[in-house]
């Protein structure tokens, strides 16, 4: 049996089918802003109070100095306001927390 190499014009290797990271993200994030939103918290004072959950690489203090960071460059402080709370009008308006990981430090599992 014979290898060769041969190059090719394309980027690097990746996962082929994209697996769902964005939405189960969404779907999480969103169940905790809903559950911030019943507790009447602010929802990065509560993503922050949760984050030594996470257990993940790099860990909650890394995810802590990003949300920081996030919240003050979308100057969360003045934008946000809770739900229900947009003024007046039919259309709704609001900000949200998004958190995504992708598998380079995926929870690890023996299943």
């Amino acid at each position: 049996m014979t290898h060769t190499s041969v190059s090719v014009n394309a980027a690097e290797e990746r996962a082929w089918r994209a697996p769902n990271n964005p939405q189960l993200s969404y779907v999480t994030c969103t169940a905790m802003e809903d559950l911030a939103a019943k507790l009447n918290m602010d929802p990065v004072e509560f993503f922050d109070k949760n984050l030594g959950y996470a257990g993940r690489v790099p860990g909650p203090e890394v995810y802590r100095a990003q949300l920081k960071q996030a919240a003050e460059l979308a100057e969360w402080r003045r934008l946000w306001h809770p739900r229900g709370q947009s003024g007046p009008g039919q259309r709704e308006r609001g900000m949200g927390i998004g958190f995504n990981q992708w598998a380079v430090w995926a929870i690890p599992a023996n299943a």
